[in-house]
């Protein structure tokens, strides 16, 4: 039976991050933020990954609301430690953190568009060059992100808009999945190649 941390126990959703957000007047939305995190953690998924995303996110905060700022820093680095945990479970657990089903879908859809604007933000904390670095079918993968975050919802169908929404949303969700396993195996590569050999004496 796994042990559930504290982390996983104290979870925050996508409407307390959001609070959180606004009560330091962040221009960031809360979707956005998670993905920003999620970003962040498929380059770099060591523990001290948060403090590549904190000047992200709280660049001014401590400055207008040094208490409110506190709080949001607590509930990121919550959410950090959280996406951290189900992206390395295995069991596809990861999921994005945007308003829940019963909001409309033009809210939705906006913030899917947000998150993945995050997310490629994040993805961008070692530079340009980090880019020159991605498999081909990575590479597709960010180029669909970043049509799908100029995304708008528009007149239509109201179902078909959702079925589209919902394969948009699983399709990045399994992508984001596939691109920190493949950066982890990657990052085990890496660890292994330089390791010296041993020395026959």
């Amino acid at each position: 039976m796994a042990i559930e941390t504290k982390a996983e126990r104290e979870k925050v959703d996508h409407g307390t991050l959001a609070q959180a957000l606004e009560a330091v007047d962040s221009d960031t939305s809360a979707a956005e933020a998670h993905g920003v995190i999620s970003g962040v953690l498929c380059v770099s998924s060591d523990d001290q990954a948060g403090s590549k995303w904190v000047p992200i996110l709280l660049s001014d905060a401590a400055q207008m609301a040094p208490e409110a700022a506190k709080k949001l820093s607590l509930s990121l680095m919550l959410i950090h430690q959280n996406t951290l945990n189900a992206l390395k479970s295995g069991n596809f657990t990861f999921d994005l953190m945007v308003p829940a089903d019963d909001k409309p879908v033009a809210e939705r859809t906006e913030a899917l568009a947000d998150w993945c604007r995050g997310y490629l933000l994040g993805l961008s904390v070692h530079g340009p060059a980090g880019k020159q670095d991605l498999t081909a079918q990575k590479k597709e993968f960010v180029e669909d992100l970043i049509e799908i975050s100029n995304v708008q919802s528009g007149p239509g169908d109201e179902e078909d808009a959702e079925n589209n929404l919902m394969e948009l949303h699983e399709f990045i969700r399994v992508g984001v999945q596939t691109v920190f396993d493949e950066s982890q195996a990657d990052s085990v590569l890496d660890i292994t190649a330089k390791k010296p050999s041993a020395t026959k004496h």
